[in-house]
């Protein structure tokens, strides 16, 4: 059986691998005036890590609000890890006040 560390090992070696954060959301997702598409696209500083497709889809709106929920998610991902490790080892290593409250100013930050 896999425990919560081994979840949260593998979780944060997936972060690791990633882009790193800050993410931010950027473009219209609409037609520009020369009929080209303008896409959504998740950028880290000038690098574009990824963005929205092009074709029918689920509609501008939708399109948007999923890059948003992958760019939160991934800048709360740290913080929501830690919390998480002080959770699951809390009986272990004692409750630390100070490192859950760190944590939380973390997530505070994080922008969609």
């Amino acid at each position: 059986a896999t425990n919560a560390n081994e979840i949260l090992d593998r979780l944060a070696a997936l972060l690791d691998a990633a882009t790193p954060g800050p993410w931010e959301l950027e473009g219209r997702g609409g037609i520009r005036m020369d009929g080209t598409r303008d896409a959504y696209m998740v950028m880290h500083g000038p690098l574009r890590v990824c963005q929205s497709g092009h074709g029918p889809g689920n509609g501008r709106e939708q399109q948007r609000d999923d890059l948003a929920t992958l760019v939160a998610l991934r800048n709360a991902a740290p913080a929501l890890i830690r919390l998480a490790r002080i959770a699951v080892n809390a009986d272990h290593v004692g409750f630390r006040w100070d490192e859950v409250d760190d944590a939380i100013k973390a997530l505070g930050e994080v922008r969609p």
